[in-house]
């Protein structure tokens, strides 16, 4: 018997997707219910190292140069499943951790993916991935039909894990500060141990990689330019099309301003201008975010019909949470963990800004804010899985260590607290994004061993290099302000806005446009790719309450396997075992389903009482409503909810087999479904023979 249509969880890792650059390692401890803990003994704790005296925030910004002696490329076998019909090219190419002491090397993790043209263009694609700590190569093969063998067609892609990332040597992965985390997260840290549970994971993460003869201070987003150049050389490819995501845009931008010859062009998608202090514009960038999905709703004549006052139930449904926070249940199925988590409107906001940096998720976010207020806490514990799900794949030494260096050190304690207190309906979620106070963030980065910013590094990029600059209309993370105000300063570049999409739109869109935009540029960087297929993409049409109109269509089918005739909803997807579900999103539980057993009804009834839905069963036991004769049969009628969702059942006894009809659904859209769906479908089933 089919029990529950398991919603697919589609985690998009490796493009930032997520991985904002504004506080996400704060969210760690954060998203466990209390930010201010670390605050108290973090000082204490962390002691900080002493850097070598050539890094002083006093300097004077020196590009870092490439390898002393020409870069070499070192094959070895692919460290992951080659894809199907790809001719990939895997190995090392070494540089020096420190460019101030070439001496001590790393090794960066590469692939090449050969193209399929007879003839390749010579200038082949570099990708440079988002985060910072996000590994590429891995990811890059998940997504080699879709995003890569378009590419292919003309010229060679170029991936790599960036220094300290990955599949790159060594890797800054801190396993002590995830043991602690999750351990927090199943509650098993009494309140009192865990600011020093926390900090001494930071601590041994730290100490343990510089044990090893990590110099910590070395990977920021100039090393990792320099590193690009490098491969580059290594492999024989100048000049190359670099193709920045997220974070990447930044290591772009410091690629074409100190090595503009390894460039032909650049493809620059949610961008981070290298002058933007993403701490002094957390708050900003959420309200942002949060007015444009207010106003998508606002702007959609069924999403407005349905919540007229979005904004306001928002902000009541968030105060309702400080007052009571409220206990949510969190499943990781990657990592195989359930545990509580206290939600207080805070986290709940936070929850809502990752839903939208899902585009798949953007259409259910007004429907999922009134479900919440109605008590229905599903789509709100499906978004708090998503940061521990796409965070697992940061290398947290590389994040740690270039954030500090690019993002706090660019800023001061005293101006991110002014800036945040200046946005007070998003200042507590940036507050948590910085430990509840500026001064503690910086305690972090000292005890890290962060290199300081170096004065004149996070100018403005000036330049005549061609560049295509990408926005998404819903981004809740680099929105399209920042990429207005970069291509602003770009002489020879193209700014593509695209509208109903997330973060990174030219690989997270389900719309063609925006990689076909790309393939058109890279294609002829001269030349303005055609803006057409903008008009063509909808505006947002967000998820509305089912209520009857317009009619669903139904379809027969005679079901060979359970030996019955009946009918199922026409567009719904039919999933085997007499089952078909809506699933209009990665979130709908809807669906309906007709089956046969021999069994009799009412022990068919005490089994869905305890085994429906995954061994959740029945919140109580059935009612029964009536019966309902039709085509010689009797069918007995029952009502039941499983995790507070409608649960209708009609089952009716035929000889020595009993035929059931079931539909699952949502409070809100139960009586509609019910007359429209179940009903109908009821009086059309009937055995086969």
């Amino acid at each position: 018997m089919q029990q529950k249509n398991i919603p697919i969880w589609i985690v998009l890792v490796g493009l930032g997707l997520l991985l904002t650059l504004c506080g996400l390692f704060a969210a760690y401890f954060f998203l466990s219910g209390d930010a201010t803990y670390l605050t108290d003994s973090l000082a204490d704790t962390i002691q900080t190292p002493t850097l070598p005296p050539t890094l002083t925030p006093t300097s004077t910004r020196v590009p870092p140069t490439a390898t002393p002696n020409p870069a070499v490329f070192v094959a070895a076998p692919c460290a992951f499943e080659i894809p199907k019909d790809a001719q990939v090219e895997c190995g090392f190419v070494v540089v020096p951790e420190d460019r101030r002491n070439p001496a001590h090397t790393i090794r960066l993790a590469v692939a090449i993916y050969h193209s399929v043209a007879a003839q390749p263009a010579p200038d082949p694609v570099i990708f440079l991935q988002g985060g910072p700590g996000a590994g590429a190569l891995q990811w890059a093969a998940s997504v080699y039909p879709s995003f890569i063998v378009p590419i292919l067609q003309e010229r060679d892609f170029i991936v790599f894990d960036q220094r300290g990332t990955g599949l790159s040597e060594p890797a800054l992965d801190c396993d002590e500060l995830w043991s602690v985390y999750f351990q927090d997260l199943k509650q098993q840290i009494p309140a009192e141990m865990r600011a020093g549970a926390y900090a001494q994971a930071l601590v041994a993460c730290r100490n343990r990689l510089t044990s090893h003869g990590t110099q910590l201070w070395a990977y920021t987003t100039a090393n990792s330019a320099a590193d690009v150049n490098d491969v580059l050389f290594a492999l024989g490819y100048q000049p190359a099309n670099l193709y920045g995501a997220s974070y990447g845009t930044r290591v772009a931008q410091m690629v074409m301003r100190s090595y503009p010859e390894s460039v032909r062009s650049a493809v620059l998608d949610s961008v981070v201008p290298l002058e933007v202090k993403m701490f002094d514009e957390t708050a900003a960038v959420s309200a942002g975010a949060l007015q444009t999905l207010f106003a998508g709703c606002a702007a959609d004549p069924a999403c407005h019909a349905a919540y007229p006052q979005l904004e306001k139930n928002f902000s009541e449904l968030k105060q309702q949470f400080d007052a009571q926070p409220v206990s949510v249940t969190i499943t990781l199925p990657s990592e195989d963990q359930t545990y509580q988590m206290s939600v207080n409107g805070t986290t709940l906001t936070g929850a809502l800004l990752w839903s939208m940096g899902r585009a798949d998720l953007i259409p259910t976010l007004p429907q999922s804010i009134h479900r919440i207020q109605a008590g229905n806490y599903a789509a709100l514990s499906y978004a708090l899985a998503l940061p521990p799900l796409t965070l697992s794949s940061l290398s947290l030494g590389a994040y740690i260590s270039i954030n500090c260096h690019d993002q706090v050190y660019a800023t001061t304690p005293e101006k991110i607290e002014a800036v945040l207190a200046a946005q007070p309906k998003t200042e507590a979620l940036g507050l948590s994004g910085v430990f509840a106070s500026g001064q503690a963030l910086f305690d972090i980065c000292r005890g890290w061993g962060a290199a300081p910013l170096i004065p004149d590094e996070n100018q403005p990029l000036t330049t005549d290099l061609p560049a295509l600059v990408v926005a998404g209309q819903y981004d809740p993370i680099t929105p399209p302000a920042f990429a207005r105000q970069l291509a602003g300063h770009l002489s020879h570049s193209y700014l593509f806005e695209f509208p109903n999409v997330s973060h990174t739109p030219t690989v997270g869109s389900v719309s063609t446009c925006p990689l076909n935009t790309v393939l058109a540029f890279l294609h002829d960087p001269a030349t303005e790719p055609s803006r057409a297929c903008l008009a063509e993409m909808e505006p947002a049409h967000f998820i509305v309450p089912y209520t009857g109109a317009p009619p669903i269509n139904l379809v027969s089918i005679t079901n060979a396997e359970m030996g019955l005739n009946g009918k199922i909803p026409e567009n719904w997807k039919y999933m085997g075992l007499g089952f078909a579900g809506r699933i209009n999103s990665s979130l709908d539980i809807t669906q309906v389903g007709l089956q046969v057993a021999e069994i009799s009804a009412a022990d068919w009834l005490a089994w869905l009482t305890t085994e429906f839905y995954e061994k959740a069963g029945f919140d109580q036991p059935p009612l029964k409503t009536g019966e309902r004769p039709e085509n010689n049969l009797v069918w007995s009628l029952y009502q039941a909810t499983s995790q507070g969702h409608p649960v209708d059942v009609a089952l009716a006894e035929y000889g020595r087999q009993t035929l059931m009809v079931l539909l699952f659904s949502y409070r809100d859209e139960r009586d509609a479904l019910y007359e429209t769906v179940f009903l109908p479908i009821v009086d059309a089933t009937m055995p086969a023979n």
